[in-house]
């Protein structure tokens, strides 16, 4: 689902979002040029487009690393339904909350539509490849709604605790969603059961 990228990319990577979180510090996003960026980072404009379409690619990129990060450990872990799905949604906001400067910044300067973005484009991408039956023949609308309708709960929370400045622990968001969630989990579209099936099959493929 997630392409592994090589140690020089993520390197390169690296060096142009943490530029750009520089850059943010100093002034306005719609402010900032391609060049401001990859001056900051001490990269060639060719490098940054070897990497990153645009400005906001930066951070959708980041946020996929976040997803691909959270995707890999879920589905290879041996001890997540041990006591319920809040362990599982816990792992989600203990790899955010790793990440917790840089999503606050991203936050103060009004980029929390992006993080929006990726968060449906991840749910499209999951939906898609575990349950093509749910494309109906109106492509383009029906998987945009089910993604939306499918995710749309977990990251209102996730959104709102960025904007709190991410108080509360991973653990006390889980039980929380845990509590919510716990009456849908004889779905099969049901969040935890996604994750679940993700994780059989990479184990699959790992025979």
């Amino acid at each position: 689902m997630f392409k592994a990228i090589n140690k020089q990319v993520e390197r390169t990577r690296k060096w142009i979002f943490n530029a750009l979180l520089t850059l943010l510090g100093k002034k306005p996003y719609n402010e900032i040029k391609i060049a401001n960026i990859a001056e900051e980072a001490g990269v060639a404009r060719q490098s940054f487009y070897r990497n990153f379409e645009n400005k906001d690619d930066i951070i959708i990129k980041y946020i996929e690393d976040i997803f691909s990060e959270f995707v890999t450990k879920a589905t290879k872990s041996e001890t997540l339904k041990i006591t319920g799905y809040s362990d599982l949604y816990s792992l989600f906001f203990e790899i955010m909350l790793k990440n917790k400067n840089q999503l606050i910044q991203l936050k103060n300067a009004s980029l929390s539509y992006l993080i929006y973005k990726t968060f449906i484009d991840f749910g499209k991408k999951i939906n898609n490849e575990l349950f093509p039956e749910n494309i109906t023949s109106d492509k383009k609308v029906f998987p945009d709604y089910f993604a939306k309708y499918q995710i749309g709960g977990f990251l209102s929370l996730t959104i709102e605790w960025i904007e709190n400045d991410m108080t509360e622990t991973p653990e006390e968001l889980g039980m929380i969603l845990q509590r919510i969630t716990e009456e849908f989990d004889s779905e099969q579209n049901f969040f935890p059961v996604i994750m679940d099936k993700l994780k059989i099959l990479n184990l699959q493929g790992e025979e």
